[in-house]
């Protein structure tokens, strides 16, 4: 078996879930990225994210 994978399958170095907590004014947002966009939340956040990691990685935050 592969040293990265874990007995159910998963690998252990994959995606990991995490809580975010957002104000209600920062939901409200994300909102009108959705309907201007035709994006999900989900997408909404992962390129939020990304964006943020790739900004942290610069030295830009």
């Amino acid at each position: 078996m592969d040293k990265n994978i874990d007995q159910s399958g998963h690998y252990l170095d994959g995606p990991k879930r995490i809580s975010i907590y957002i104000y209600p004014a920062q939901m409200q947002m994300i909102e009108r990225i959705c309907e201007t966009r035709r994006k999900t939340k989900r997408w909404v956040f992962f390129e939020a994210i990304q964006s943020y990691i790739g900004a942290y990685t610069q030295g830009k935050v």
